[in-house]
């Protein structure tokens, strides 16, 4: 190992995107000219409608030289909405930055509600030679914060997320064709989710290009998993040897290597308008509080496309822009820990004293029995469910193999009540920013963790539909608040709709309401009509 990361973080085993060797995706050797850019960043500005470009440029020729510049930008049927000419004279031996803004007409905002994407395409022409500029998709989209909520284009948004861990059983690595993406993130949007957390890990370009299709807000985390309290004889299949030492301390290596991967990261991914959130690591206890939290301060002066963190949950830093966290530090449990099922209770007495919105730290963790149909679905991979043939083993020296539906059935059902009750308490707290899900599909890491309602293939266990789930789990989602659960027929019922809207627009419609059995003609209904606004 190269950089000393640990053998057993998340992102580094055989359990998830497993220990592949050699090269997935595409390698090539381009021929470039002499003097070529080596990277452009851009800068949309939806209220001027501007695009502004940063092209680094490259001369080693050792001569001053002459270039002219052209770039012009695209909507997605390919009509020109602007372009601009730019000539400047650059040094010999010079890596110029050259910034130049281009007035676009008819524009849109991105974002999990509309996709209108733009591509810049250009040349540049020097020596007499003109070398074209690699094609970039980009869109107009706007990312900011008050104390406790994430605003997307100036609009109050609610974070539904998952976590994903690049486990992809198919072909062990994560995919590394658009198409595939696509139908990963088509599950998210029937399942009314509206961002990915990579555990751990950056997917490849393919994830961004889907998600920008699609309207997925992506976060992303470097390679990296440490904890202090970590030691080789407990959770030995989470253990590290060696255990690092934690970022920003005492090996120089890492840092180096964290430090430079952020910034090839930035720069390679950066201009995707779905590129949302970013974090150096997953809970990492033990990390130089001030030195990551300059690296913040850094990253985002530098590039304010996205919010930034310095770790996913533990701790929040002085310039995090957002936290994904299990707790407000000193005030509180934000998820996962509001004791006896009720409707009444909500995390805002941990929320309210946070300065930075929170998202909801790996809400559910909720497991189902397993169908052993599983097993062979892993005939054609190069993985073996050992986890599960080891049950099934158990399962026949019990005579129980054969209700594994029947438990899987029974299971299912109380995870889907767990994650309403969850869910449903995310959306009643006024000062979360959202929550992330472990997860919609089960979790191949640390040993496993069957905790989705769809198995680790995407594919449904049939405990849930899309509609049954969006009903607590969308834009905008109606609640009941009531003093318990069970009444007798000489108690009255007092109940409170409250209406969690997100959708980016006021609602002016007439809300419907009616109690009685499933199936059966209603005991009481009703009409409420009253403006929800955003």
């Amino acid at each position: 190992m190269i950089h000393p990361i640990g053998d057993k973080g998340h992102n580094y085993t055989e359990q998830t995107e497993s220990i592949w060797n050699g090269i997935v995706g595409q390698i090539a050797l381009v021929r470039k000219n002499i003097i070529t850019a080596k990277r452009v960043r851009l800068f949309p500005d939806y209220k001027k409608k501007t695009v502004t470009a940063e092209v680094d440029l490259y001369n080693p020729t050792g001569k001053e030289a002459a270039v002219e510049l052209y770039l012009s930008v695209q909507d997605k049927q390919h009509a020109q909405i602007g372009q601009i000419t730019y000539k400047q004279q650059i040094a010999a031996d010079s890596l110029p930055r050259i910034k130049i803004t281009i007035p676009v007409n008819n524009i849109a905002l991105w974002s999990e509600f509309q996709q209108p994407l733009y591509t810049t395409q250009g040349h540049i022409s020097v020596l007499g030679q003109q070398e074209q500029i690699t094609p970039v998709t980009f869109s107009f989209r706007d990312i900011n914060t008050t104390s406790h909520k994430i605003l997307i284009n100036s609009i109050p948004t609610f974070i539904r997320g998952n976590q994903e861990a690049l486990g992809y059983p198919p072909t062990s690595y994560p995919p590394t064709d658009v198409e595939t993406w696509r139908k990963i993130f088509s599950v998210y949007k029937q399942y009314n989710l509206n961002q990915v957390r990579f555990h751990s890990s950056c997917p490849p370009e393919a994830a961004f290009q889907a998600a920008d299709e699609l309207g997925i807000y992506i976060m992303v985390e470097l390679v990296w998993m440490t904890s202090i309290n970590a030691k080789p004889d407990i959770r030995p299949i989470s253990a590290t040897m060696g255990i690092p030492q934690g970022l920003g301390n005492n090996d120089r290596s890492i840092d180096d290597f964290v430090y430079s991967e952020t910034r090839r990261l930035l720069d390679q991914y950066g201009n995707h308008p779905s590129f949302c959130f970013f974090a150096f690591g997953n809970e990492m206890d033990n990390l130089n509080k001030e030195k990551i939290d300059k690296w913040v301060e850094e990253f985002k002066t530098d590039d304010p496309r996205r919010l930034y963190a310095g770790t996913t949950a533990r701790m929040i830093l002085p310039h995090d822009d957002f936290q994904d966290s299990h707790l407000v530090p000193g005030k509180g449990a934000v998820v996962n820990k509001a004791g006896n099922p009720s409707t009444l209770t909500n995390y805002d007495s941990a929320y309210y004293y946070s300065k930075v919105p929170v998202i909801a730290h790996e809400l559910g963790q909720f497991p189902v029995y397993p169908a052993w149909s599983e097993i062979k679905k892993y005939d054609n991979t190069v993985f073996r469910f050992i986890n599960l043939e080891r049950s099934l083993a158990l399962a026949r020296e019990n005579k129980i193999d054969h209700q594994d539906e029947i438990f899987r059935r029974a299971s299912g059902h109380l995870q889907q009540l767990l994650y309403k009750e969850e869910i449903e308490r995310q959306f009643s707290s006024r000062y979360s920013a959202g929550f992330n899900l472990l997860q919609m599909n089960d979790y191949t890491g640390q040993g496993e963790a069957l905790v989705g309602w769809l198995d680790a293939f995407y594919d449904s266990k049939g405990i849930t539909t899309p509609s049954i789930f969006g009903r607590f789990c969308n834009s905008v989602v109606a609640l009941a608040a009531f003093p318990k659960r069970v009444f007798t027929n000489t108690e009255q019922l007092p109940l409170e709709f409250k209406i969690a809207n997100y959708n980016g627009s006021t609602l002016h419609t007439a809300w419907h309401w009616q109690l009685g059995k499933p199936g059966q003609p209603a005991i009481r209904s009703g009409k409420i009509k009253k403006t929800i606004h955003t």
